[in-house]
């Protein structure tokens, strides 16, 4: 009877400690959720000078459409005696409705956003970033959005820089970044935008083989993407988005 009993403590002892080493390694491998202000960027890893992308979607036969090139140049500057960085894009494209000009002008210290406007061929919208408000630039002529204002609750990062946001990141292994974007001039309100990183692996480009974070954010069931960030130079190599059964891709050419 004994001998019974001291076998099924050990069997009971064995399985607290299975329990209990499997709930260590669950809590050291879980994800670590950081908030990410513009004190946590890494100004270094953004250079200055141009980056091209080739930018287009795949549908599920195979064929793509919607073939742009996005070229965009970081400038830093000064403006009225302070440190800032202006961003200049252009999107070409074969459609000529579809070719936008998109200035941002931000603090350097911070990539907090000042200014943001958008032309194509047939708007102009222009944001002035105020403290707590987003506001239309009224000084701007045929400012489509001049009368626009939002309120903020906090300060946020501009939705349409994310690429050289993501490049600047404090990346390390089971981390979601925490990141308040807002796209200027959305009625989608500003919120924070989970990104978990998922390790880092090789990815296959017609330059070899490169080592990437790799980084993923679900906007829904239906949409996730996912990017590769090099992990020397901090370049984003490539994104994939997944609307549905369509793909969207963003690839660095030079």
């Amino acid at each position: 009877m004994n001998h019974f009993l001291n076998k099924h403590k050990k069997a009971h002892m064995k399985r607290c400690y299975t329990l209990f080493f499997l709930l260590i390694s669950m809590m050291v491998h879980a994800q670590k959720e950081q908030p990410v202000t513009g004190a946590d960027l890494l100004l270094k890893n953004l250079p200055e000078g141009s980056r091209n992308y080739l930018v287009y979607m795949e549908k599920p036969d195979g064929s793509v459409i919607d073939i742009s090139i996005w070229e965009r140049k970081v400038i830093f500057s000064q403006q009225s005696g302070n440190d800032i960085i202006e961003i200049r894009q252009t999107w070409k494209n074969q459609n000529a409705s579809k070719v936008k000009h998109v200035y941002s002008v931000l603090q350097k210290d911070s990539f907090l956003p000042l200014y943001h406007k958008v032309s194509d061929t047939k708007n102009i919208e222009a944001y002035s970033f105020t403290g707590k408000r987003i506001v239309g630039t009224d000084t701007v002529p045929n400012n489509t959005r001049a009368d626009f204002e939002i309120k903020l609750e906090k300060p946020v990062f501009n939705f349409e820089l994310d690429m050289e946001i993501l490049r600047m990141l404090p990346y390390e292994d089971h981390v979601t970044f925490l990141i308040p974007f807002y796209h200027p001039g959305s009625k989608t309100p500003p919120r924070d935008y989970k990104y978990t990183v998922m390790g880092r692996e090789h990815l296959n480009t017609g330059l070899g083989k490169i080592l990437c974070w790799k980084l993923k954010i679900e906007y829904s069931e239906r949409n996730i993407a996912t990017f590769w960030i090099a992990d020397t130079s901090r370049d984003l190599i490539m994104m994939e988005e997944v609307y549905g059964p369509v793909k969207r891709y963003k690839k660095l050419m030079y």
